[in-house]
């Protein structure tokens, strides 16, 4: 039989084991609360950088033009920041910018043209370089929800902006430029274009502490016309429609 010293040493245990519990449970979901909206209602300033995939061609235009190849564009990285406000409701307002220089796919094409507009020949060898320096100013709404773990949180966004190309090339043409005494082919100065841009993309945040986020970054961005000045035969390089498909990692920092 318990002595009555015996029953209220067990009754005090099971009190302070349930208060133990309950605080326990309650810390628990207040950090996690805090986790989840630690970042609500604040502004933030982010940088990022990655790689940057490009989709289109340049091509020739002008009255030269006929029979030429079209030259594609190669992979490059890409830096920017961004600036923003986090709402309470899930959505975030930012404005992105982003640099990318994406270089001209550095590849000899043999085109076989009908004449030549120099000396006839049929067969031409055409090397191209250059840049399109793509500069995107976006503003983007984004809708942020959070994963399993409270410290995750997923986005989907889409934007709309400015991209200002500015694309540079050389193209040689041989045996055509060789025989016309022509050294270092072709250059096409500097042209610059004001375009309108959208984008699309998704990505993971992770959070570090009450002020500090990490996260990856997709984003497809359509970046609209590129396009050279003219070169000393009165054509010009140009493509439409270029896009490209970005990687990036992202620092945050939560004012």
């Amino acid at each position: 039989m318990e002595t009555p010293v015996q029953q209220y040493l067990f009754k005090s245990f099971h009190y302070f084991r349930g208060e133990l519990i309950g605080l326990t449970t309650g810390a628990v979901l207040t950090i996690c609360a805090f986790n989840a909206h630690a970042h609500e209602n604040q502004a933030y300033f982010e940088i990022g950088a990655g790689a940057s995939i490009t989709t289109g061609e340049l091509q020739h235009a002008g009255v030269n033009s006929n029979g030429t190849p079209n030259y594609d564009m190669g992979n490059s990285s890409v830096r920017g920041f961004a600036i923003g406000y986090q709402m309470i409701s899930g959505l975030r307002l930012e404005l992105d910018f982003r640099d990318r220089e994406l270089e001209i796919a550095s590849n000899r094409i043999v085109a076989t043209r009908p004449q030549s507009a120099f000396n006839g020949a049929a067969n031409e060898t055409f090397v191209a370089t250059g840049n399109v320096d793509s500069r995107t100013r976006m503003l983007n709404v984004a809708y942020v929800g959070e994963l399993i773990k409270p410290q995750w949180a997923a986005y989907l966004k889409l934007g709309v902006g400015e991209a200002k190309n500015r694309t540079v090339a050389t193209v040689n043409v041989e045996p055509t430029f060789t025989a016309l005494g022509i050294q270092g082919g072709d250059f096409y100065p500097r042209g610059s274009e004001r375009e309108f841009a959208w984008s699309a993309g998704t990505g993971v945040n992770m959070h570090i502490n009450e002020h500090l986020q990490v996260g990856l970054d997709y984003q497809y961005s359509n970046l609209g016309d590129a396009t050279t000045r003219p070169g000393q035969f009165g054509d010009n390089l140009a493509t439409d429609e270029l896009a490209v498909h970005e990687i990036t990692a992202r620092l945050r920092l939560h004012f």
